[in-house]
């Protein structure tokens, strides 16, 4: 005798499903392994090498660059300000822990936060707009 096909087919259905919880759980595994959490695997091993790494006023001038690049293609710089936001807040984040525990310095805190970009990368508009508009009402005769 064989089994129903409709036994078999709701057990065939099943399949994927073991095969996907087996994957989280192996996932989830490597990641206590490594980490309190799977949060804290990803903190250790993505975000805090790339807080370091876009806290320096270099990367800053780059994010400031390629906004007003990506600006002349016609394409929105949110395409890279949505993956950089979270760190930038991350690291202005940081920056407001450490004044209110009276120890920022400029050693210790972090340059690239959304409040630098802001105020000084695009204070006027990705392109300098101010600069334009500045320019435009000294030389208009109207």
């Amino acid at each position: 005798d064989s089994v129903p096909s409709m036994v078999s087919q709701a057990f065939s259905a099943l399949i994927p499903g073991i095969f996907v919880v087996a994957v989280a759980l192996l996932i989830n595994g490597i990641g206590l392994s490594f980490a309190d959490s799977f949060p804290q695997l990803i903190y250790a091993v993505i975000q805090a090498p790339l807080q370091g790494l876009i806290g320096t006023p270099f990367a800053i001038i780059i994010v400031a660059g390629l906004n007003g690049l990506f600006w002349w293609f016609g394409i929105h710089p949110t395409v890279i300000n949505s993956m950089l936001y979270p760190i930038l807040y991350a690291n202005a984040d940081k920056n407001q822990s450490l004044a209110e525990l009276g120890q920022l310095t400029a050693q210790n805190g972090n340059f690239g936060t959304v409040q630098m970009l802001d105020q000084f990368a695009t204070i006027g508009g990705a392109g300098c707009t101010i600069g334009l508009a500045i320019a435009m009402a000294i030389v208009g005769h109207s």
